[in-house]
């Protein structure tokens, strides 16, 4: 496979794994709007309210990224996973 194919490739790759966590994120906000808690508790709390729905979607499109990547094959998101892993496991070694 050339370089531009391989290029290609990913670039499509990415692309539809893109579409699966961003589709996978607003699924879990929009599902959490009404199943967490209303009334006057969260208006009085709206930032937390909000906060939490937020966090929840972006690990929930997160964790879809990739698993999403590691089915696909995606090379390019290992090696930046493992970069970013390597990075962090550095770190803790020089306390």
């Amino acid at each position: 496979m050339s370089f531009g194919e391989r290029m290609l490739r990913s670039f499509f790759l990415i692309i539809f794994s893109s579409l699966v966590m961003s589709a996978a994120a607003w699924a879990a906000n929009h599902f959490l709007e009404p199943a967490l808690p209303g009334g006057v508790l969260v208006r009085k709390h709206v930032d937390v309210y909000l906060s939490l729905r937020l966090a929840i979607a972006i690990a929930t499109g997160s964790a879809t990224l990739l698993i999403a990547a590691r089915a696909l094959r995606i090379e390019e998101f290992d090696e930046a996973a493992s970069r970013v892993l390597r990075r962090f496991s550095t770190r803790g070694d020089r306390s």
